[in-house]
């Protein structure tokens, strides 16, 4: 994937960019062997199809594209010359997917990966820790979720102790398409089986996806959403995290703060999350959600950098949720913030990592809540979950 290239393109003009896209495409080509295969993909992706090259000749190869790539400059009237650099990801058959379409997307996933570690470099997908083991047992997850008659103790406790990797199954719609519905009692307590399997990963989370979803679903009567968007937000709160599936125990349970790198793989969890998610019909009304319930309102968040209304709305909400509660709970490395602190936090936060109207509302909420019993505040302070506003936002 080129480099900033809707920057590029905005800069210099969508002809300057055409030219920049041919010259990425005449470059790409020069690095492949006859029998190799590129294409472009999309927008400024290009996919390189190459037979026989294994997971010690793949990031050789890999490299040599992105090498070749940044010794090539754009002139334009406006810089002289421009860079033209990529983030390189790739992936190998069979060791990390089962089929071209898992094939495509761990090299998707690892590109991704390649521009958060600062662009104009390579990353494979081994590094995010293979996933084929991981992709039956989601399957087998989703099959037991949905087939259950009721779903206790002794299922999440074995979810638990089979989640704990990068997920990308292509076995998921297969396996819930017509199981699972929106408002089903069946697709309820999957849910709240899956939520508390990714609470289990970690003692400290227990409750949190649970907790939020309480918050979100009281803010949304304060805001006076319809029955149908609360019961999505809902079913979003409590789905928010799913993609911490995915993140690997060493990050997620360590006690103190995360290296850039550890940032890095925290970061990717809401892109996870949608994805786990997307194959289900019954939940892609909430995959925004999902994906982008760390966006920052002032567009410092991520994954997409996403301002103001351009986040969906349930996110805006599920994203003050969130931080209250994680805020009010305890983490391995420091205890629990009060209620007030909590609340003057947001309060701080308006503008920059909040929607101020929400936050209005969700004080003005827990201020309802303090009125009618004097306790109430207090009652919301957990020992459970391993977060600050500002480790959320970071992780």
């Amino acid at each position: 994937d080129l480099d900033r290239f809707k920057v590029y393109n905005d800069s210099f003009g969508h002809a300057a960019g055409d030219v920049a896209l041919k010259a990425a495409a005449r470059t790409i080509s020069s690095t492949m062997r006859r029998e190799d295969t590129v294409t472009r993909y999309g927008g400024e992706e290009f996919v390189a199809i190459l037979p026989g090259v294994d997971i010690q000749t793949a990031p050789i190869r890999a490299q040599e594209i992105c090498d070749t790539l940044a010794k090539v400059f754009m002139y334009n009237p406006k810089t002289i010359f421009a860079p033209l650099t990529a983030s390189v990801g790739w992936a190998t058959y069979p060791v990390d997917a089962r089929n071209r379409d898992e094939l495509l997307n761990r090299a998707d996933l690892a590109m991704y990966m390649a521009k958060k570690r600062g662009r104009n470099c390579i990353c494979g997908a081994s590094e995010l820790e293979s996933v084929a083991a991981l992709d039956s047992v989601l399957s087998e997850v989703v099959a037991q979720l949905a087939s259950a008659d009721t779903v206790g103790p002794g299922m999440v406790a074995t979810l638990e102790k089979r989640l704990g990797q990068i997920a990308n199954s292509s076995h998921l719609e297969e396996l819930a398409e017509g199981m699972l519905s929106p408002n089903s009692e069946a697709t309820l307590e999957a849910l709240n089986a899956l939520a508390a399997s990714i609470d289990a990963k970690d003692p400290y989370t227990s409750g949190h996806s649970q907790s939020v979803a309480k918050l979100a679903e009281d803010l949304g009567d304060m805001l006076q959403l319809s029955p149908a968007h609360k019961n999505q937000l809902r079913l979003a709160a409590i789905l928010h995290d799913v993609g911490k599936i995915g993140v690997v125990d060493k990050v997620l349970l360590k006690e103190g703060k995360l290296d850039e790198d550890e940032k890095l793989i925290m970061r990717m969890h809401p892109i996870l999350g949608a994805r786990i998610l997307q194959p289900i019909k019954a939940f892609r009304q909430i995959l925004n959600v999902v994906l982008h319930h760390h966006e920052w309102y002032d567009g410092s968040g991520y994954p997409d950098g996403l301002a103001g209304q351009n986040i969906p709305l349930h996110a805006r909400i599920v994203s003050v949720c969130d931080a209250y509660h994680a805020m009010t709970s305890t983490r391995p490395y420091r205890q629990r913030r009060t209620p007030e602190f909590a609340l003057a936090q947001l309060e701080a936060g308006k503008g920059t990592q909040f929607d101020p109207i929400i936050v209005d509302y969700f004080i003005q909420m827990m201020r309802k809540r303090q009125a009618e019993n004097p306790d109430a505040l207090e009652a919301d302070v957990h020992d459970d979950h391993p977060g600050t506003p500002e480790a959320e936002a970071a992780s």
